[in-house]
């Protein structure tokens, strides 16, 4: 900001895109890095939550206590180690370099777009303030955001490494998952991954439609495309569980069969084919109860899902992640309109 007032450029009439009117470095700057920093805390607590669940559950137990333990260590020695966090700095930078060597620099020169973050008087050049925001705001916001990725491979890591432990699953626990339907459950916080990244191509979706002849249509696919490949690279470590948990869904069919079987044999027996020595009487009789739950235990065995995530989920996390591209309905509605529609709809 400082170095832009310098320059001229934070406001200024012949440049096209000043400091003060560039979406991108509202939503990077006041918006992306302070949500990184929550978002970080977050997903630690989560992480920590689920981690926690599989003890207290007995989903692990017994002899897998050990193994549970040197993973919980594994996620531990590699969440925020010294020299994972000196890569991602180097990453960060490197990506920088490469842009700007690669990318920046021949747009500068060949667009007629001009912008507070280059030279105005040397095409191919950084202004003060664009070194500023092309070597400091770019790698924290890569830093930050590299470690939450990083923090979502090692959960990823840790989720496959459980998949193939000895798990206590039934097909009958009520979360419809054989008591993994938790991780399913905190995945979705996973998607303040595609938020943050969805308000950052948002904001350069508003500025192509600005100051360009770029229209919303022309990104109205590119945007249902990259809802949908985030939504399912978020989902993706749920595919880890689909053969423990279809395996224990063909079990409690088999199972649960062979005691319902048997249980609808007795009675049968009792009381549509008479033998039932002691005279009890039907109505209000506890066999009623008991064959309606042996029912409901199997209704449930039946619609079991193959994934700790259901449909409900993974529509949230398609929603989260297209919630920062709702303002450029304002480049199709105007705002006014808009509001006389919500208030035709509300009174």
């Amino acid at each position: 900001m400082i170095l832009s007032l310098i320059e001229s450029t934070a406001i200024n009439p012949s440049i096209k895109i000043s400091f003060l009117l560039d979406f991108v470095i509202y939503i990077r700057v006041f918006a992306v890095i302070p949500l990184l920093f929550a978002a970080e805390r977050i997903l630690r607590l989560i992480i920590f939550k689920s981690l926690s669940h599989f003890i207290e559950s007995g989903i692990v137990a017994g002899n897998n206590i050990e193994e549970y333990q040197v993973n919980l260590k594994y996620f531990g020695k590699h969440t925020d180690s010294g020299i994972i966090n000196f890569i991602i700095i180097v990453i960060a930078y490197a990506i920088v370099i490469w842009g700007w060597s690669n990318i920046w620099k021949y747009y500068d020169m060949t667009s007629s777009l001009t912008s507070w973050q280059f030279s105005q008087n040397m095409k191919g050049q950084l202004s003060l303030s664009g070194y500023w925001y092309a070597f400091i705001t770019i790698p924290i916001y890569l830093f930050f955001f590299s470690k939450l990725l990083w923090k979502f491979l090692l959960w990823a890591i840790i989720l496959f490494k459980l998949s193939r432990m000895k798990l206590n699953l039934f097909p009958t626990h009520p979360d419809g998952s054989g008591g993994l339907g938790f991780i399913g459950h905190h995945q979705v916080y996973f998607g303040i991954l595609g938020f943050i990244q969805s308000a950052i191509f948002s904001s350069e979706i508003a500025s192509k439609v600005l100051y360009t002849d770029a229209v919303i249509e022309d990104f109205k696919f590119i945007i249902l495309g990259y809802a949908m490949l985030v939504t399912f690279v978020l989902i993706s470590p749920m595919f880890f569980f689909v053969r423990k948990l279809t395996l224990t869904k063909l079990n409690g069919i088999l199972d649960y069969g062979v005691i319902s079987h048997q249980y609808v044999s007795g009675f049968h027996d009792k009381w549509v084919n008479g033998n039932n020595p002691e005279g009890e009487k039907l109505l209000g009789n506890a066999d009623i109860q008991s064959l309606t739950d042996m029912a409901s235990g199997y209704e449930i065995i039946k619609t079991m899902l193959p994934l700790p995530v259901d449909i409900r989920k993974v529509v949230s996390l398609i929603l989260i992640i297209l919630v920062p591209f709702s303002p450029l309905i304002l480049f199709v509605i105007p705002l006014n309109e808009l509001l006389k529609a919500l208030a035709n709809f509300v009174f």
